[in-house]
């Protein structure tokens, strides 16, 4: 964990060298949507078996820091730090989201947002199937309401497989279980 921290310091000390950079806070409501399917392949039959299935959602809070490094009139990038927090029956889900955002301003003050995001499970003693650690991309809007407060909202989707139990491998069955972790974001933030 102390290496993955230093390397967000670092890759936002890094990006500082450019022509404008403004810190921040942001925050807001977080909702996920975590989602497992199971292929099943039956003799070369493939099928998807609902019974497997198992997706559930959750809301809570997100609250990061970001630099918004200016490159030009009309582009930015934006590298972050967000903890995210949601609830489900009395659980909570926690994690660590490093997204590194492109900004392209299409109107005076209205841009869209896309990029990688890497993120980290923090409370996932009690699952050893599920991997900690998964890449992702974002999208997204945001409005700036004047030099300092702008609204966003964005969503984020899994691009790698969390699940690294076992697959079922025989000469008649083979099975194929995928997990990830999708979230809509919708904040407030304050640049310095």
């Amino acid at each position: 964990m102390k290496k993955i921290l230093w390397i967000a310091v670092m890759t936002i000390g890094l990006s500082v060298t450019a022509q404008t950079a403004k810190f921040g806070i942001t925050g807001g409501f977080n909702h996920s949507n975590h989602k497992t399917t199971t292929k099943v392949t039956i003799n070369n039959l493939s099928a998807m078996n609902n019974e497997s299935n198992s997706n559930f959602s959750s809301s809570g809070l997100f609250l990061g820091m970001f630099v918004d490094l200016k490159l030009s009139e009309k582009f930015s990038i934006q590298p972050e730090l967000d903890y995210i927090v949601t609830f489900k029956n009395d659980n909570s889900f926690k994690l660590l989201s490093i997204p590194v955002l492109a900004k392209y301003y299409f109107a005076e003050k209205v841009y869209v947002q896309a990029g990688p995001h890497l993120d980290f499970i923090l409370n996932n003693n009690e699952n050893e199937m599920i991997k900690s650690t998964a890449l992702g991309a974002t999208t997204g809007l945001g409005y700036e309401i004047n030099d300092h407060i702008f609204i966003s909202g964005r969503y984020s989707f899994g691009l790698t497989n969390r699940f690294k139990g076992e697959n079922i491998t025989n000469n008649i069955v083979k099975t194929d279980t995928n997990y990830s972790i999708n979230y809509l974001q919708i904040g407030v933030g304050y640049k310095f």
